[in-house]
């Protein structure tokens, strides 16, 4: 299984007007979540935690963060990247280098960075180190035509790595939510929200989308409280079909 990395720092996807609003929210909206460490939408600290290998892996989960805004804060970014390419194992050390050329062009011009060579060529052994050498927790969770599949009823807080492994025949995607603390409406009236209402129940925490046969990964802070796991990708793997959560690819989990 090759992961490949399409949408990793969460900016930009296709999938109707409700990605639009995703993407807006983005920004860390909920009202709920403004002081959660690590919560989307929160600049990073730039101060590592450790040297060497611890300093590396929290990087990159904290570029992740960084990225979830919907315009980076270009100067945490810079000092995020020097800090990547400054710990990086010797083994990464051109990868290192290689995605913060892609990383500070997207955090300068407000761009994708899916898609540039720089980014898909580096990302990938990147989070395979992360992955398999952080010592983070790993979740990993199935995508099928149309359903997720393997994904826990509980996930313990703390910084995880969410694993979507897509099994389908489809593009897949896997967008969480933090639902906000007494909230507990059902997933689909969630979605179904206006956009105010939206913006104050739920408040994105990460996204990755993978390819058939493929994965992608979410590096995050997961705090305690209801979750939501909600594909956007159209029916079809085209542009205009409805979104595959109107097909059921919804899921419920609670950080404990």
């Amino acid at each position: 299984m090759t992961r490949q990395h399409r949408r990793p720092f969460g900016r930009r996807a296709t999938g109707g007007a409700i990605v639009a609003l995703m993407l807006l929210l983005a920004a860390g909206c909920g009202d709920d979540d403004d002081d959660a460490v690590g919560s989307a939408g929160e600049q990073p600290s730039a101060e590592p935690a450790a040297q060497g290998g611890d300093t590396f892996c929290r990087t990159r989960v904290d570029l992740e963060q960084a990225f979830a805004s919907e315009q980076p804060d270009v100067a945490a970014v810079t000092t995020l990247l020097e800090q990547m390419e400054a710990s990086a194992p010797a083994e990464l050390s051109a990868n290192a280098a290689g995605l913060a050329t892609a990383l500070a062009r997207a955090a300068e011009t407000g761009a994708d960075p899916n898609g540039h060579p720089a980014f898909d060529e580096n990302i990938g052994p990147i989070d395979e180190y992360v992955i398999d050498e952080c010592g983070y927790a790993i979740v990993e969770v199935g995508a099928v035509d149309y359903a997720f599949t393997d994904l826990p009823e509980t996930i313990p807080s703390g910084t995880t790595g969410l694993v979507l492994d897509n099994q389908g025949a489809e593009p897949h995607q896997m967008v969480v939510f933090r639902v906000a603390d007494g909230v507990t409406a059902a997933p689909d009236e969630l979605l179904a929200l206006p956009e105010a209402e939206f913006a104050e129940s739920l408040t994105p925490v990460g996204g990755a989308t993978a390819p058939p046969g493929a994965s992608g990964v979410i590096f995050t802070d997961l705090r305690p409280g209801r979750h939501i796991a909600v594909c956007f990708m159209p029916v079809g793997g085209g542009e205009d079909g409805p979104p595959h959560f109107t097909q059921g690819m919804v899921g419920e989990f609670e950080v404990t």
